[in-house]
């Protein structure tokens, strides 16, 4: 989260050049209403106030797509013609963003694999939230020495539940165990 801090800052002091007086228009989309989704945009808020950065400088422009991958377009579209900075959290909501807005700074967050989402481009850069899937199968093998089968329970529509899936089940193996995988 600081990385994505300093680099949002770094694009807004350069956003604000001489022009004190106008306002930064910062976009930031949602895919959906979620306690961890919320937290990291009101992260990026928080850190942004604690930074000078508060309603006198900025303008936030927060946008929720409701779970609907058309609706995360239509708000990229938006953003793309009124916002100078935009911050895409979640999957859906940073491909969108990524398709539509080709000369603004895309922020990421909440993103597991952003190359296989395909959204690297030169404006887009962010933070990934990839679980250290080795690490927590070596939890599993200290704290349950005599276990042999791991059970995987993943939702068959989101690609980083799939991608986690396959480098858990990858690292589960190389260990010896047998996983059990079932995609709901």
């Amino acid at each position: 989260m600081k990385k994505l801090f300093i680099l949002l800052l770094v694009i807004l002091v350069t956003a604000c050049g001489t022009e004190k007086q106008k306002k930064i228009e910062i976009g930031i989309t949602q895919i959906v209403e979620h306690p961890s989704l919320d937290d990291v945009r009101k992260g990026i808020i928080d850190a942004l106030k604690a930074n000078g950065y508060d309603e006198n400088k900025i303008n936030i422009n927060y946008k929720n797509a409701q779970g609907d991958f058309g609706t995360a377009q239509v708000i990229a579209q938006e953003y793309n013609n009124k916002s100078d900075v935009i911050i895409a959290i979640s999957t859906p909501s940073a491909q969108a963003a990524a398709n539509n807005i080709k000369d603004k700074p895309i922020f990421f967050s909440a993103i597991t694999n952003p190359e296989s989402a395909g959204i690297l481009r030169k404006n887009v850069t962010g933070v990934s939230d990839k679980s250290p899937v080795k690490k927590q199968v070596e939890l599993i093998e200290k704290l349950l020495p005599e276990a042999k089968n791991i059970g995987i329970v993943y939702n068959t529509s989101e690609q980083n539940s799939f991608y986690l899936t396959e480098e858990f089940t990858k690292a589960a193996k190389e260990k010896g165990y047998t996983v059990k995988v079932k995609g709901i």
